[in-house]
């Protein structure tokens, strides 16, 4: 059984090609990107030359690319009604995301649904599963696996994924939105079981905040969800997403934190 660790790229204070050093030199083995473009922080990944210095930036690091998504769909979610300029902003968004997990040969492209994206009506899941399908069918015959996370419980999101009809759609877990959007999270993992949550996202929170503290000192009982995770059979990557950019000295921190825990869980095993 392994696990991997890693971080998100928009966690840390670099966000652009320069992260996955980063990641290395805090002794991470992965990293989720931000497909980027206009307006973002990060890199516009849609360009050639661009995919060409994080191709480069993978193999100098030995840092693997898990994962590509789109941050700008928490401006231009999936709910967004078909045919209005928010939904076309969206399609751009989500093609683009899909083409450089392919191009970088990610294993997963994954579709965040909070904020302008939140599901929170029929209406809502139906459109965010029709975008669902729209990005299935855009991946084609790659190897690529699409995820999607949301803030949604179990039986919501078996409904999302019984509508969207995609063969092998994933759930990107993350320990602390759970417990932020009233879950608990030990209890949706379960119901989503470990083959259906291809990565996770490790954070913490404290007085309102996500990602503010370290893991393990907040309110979102991080160390025992991690520890549930690997003890029922989950050996995926876990991801570090948190607020490094205010305190960069905070990720090695976290690594040690998260390494002792998953080490003793597998250990466990």
């Amino acid at each position: 059984m392994t696990v991997e660790l890693g971080v998100t790229q928009w966690s840390l204070p670099e966000r652009g090609v320069a992260a996955l050093d980063v990641a290395a030199r805090a002794g991470l083995s992965c990293i989720q990107l931000d497909v980027g473009g206009p307006g973002r922080p990060e890199p516009d990944a849609m360009r050639p030359e661009v995919r060409r210095r994080y191709r480069a930036a993978a193999a100098a690091s030995g840092v693997r690319i898990a994962g590509v998504t789109a941050g700008v769909l928490d401006e231009y979610g999936m709910t967004a009604r078909p045919g209005t300029l928010r939904r076309d902003r969206c399609w751009d968004a989500v093609r683009a995301a899909v083409e450089t997990a392919v191009e970088l040969a990610a294993p997963v492209v994954y579709l965040p649904a909070f904020e302008d994206g939140e599901i929170r009506t029929d209406v809502d899941l139906g459109r965010a599963a029709d975008m669902l399908r729209a990005a299935h069918e855009h991946l084609g015959p790659a190897p690529t696996e699409l995820a999607v996370e949301t803030s949604l419980g179990a039986g919501s999101t078996r409904q999302l994924l019984d509508r969207a009809g995609v063969p092998g759609l994933r759930v990107l877990f993350d320990t602390y939105n759970a417990v932020w959007f009233g879950h608990d999270p030990c209890a949706l993992f379960d119901a989503l079981g470990p083959d259906r949550c291809g990565q996770l996202h490790v954070k913490d929170g404290v007085g309102g905040g996500m990602g503010n503290v370290p893991v393990g000192a907040g309110d979102g009982g991080t160390e025992r969800v991690v520890r549930h995770v690997i003890g029922r059979g989950y050996d995926g990557c876990l991801l570090l997403e948190a607020e490094y950019g205010l305190d960069p000295a905070r990720v090695a921190v976290d690594v040690r934190r998260l390494a002792a825990w998953t080490r003793d869980g597998l250990a466990d095993e």
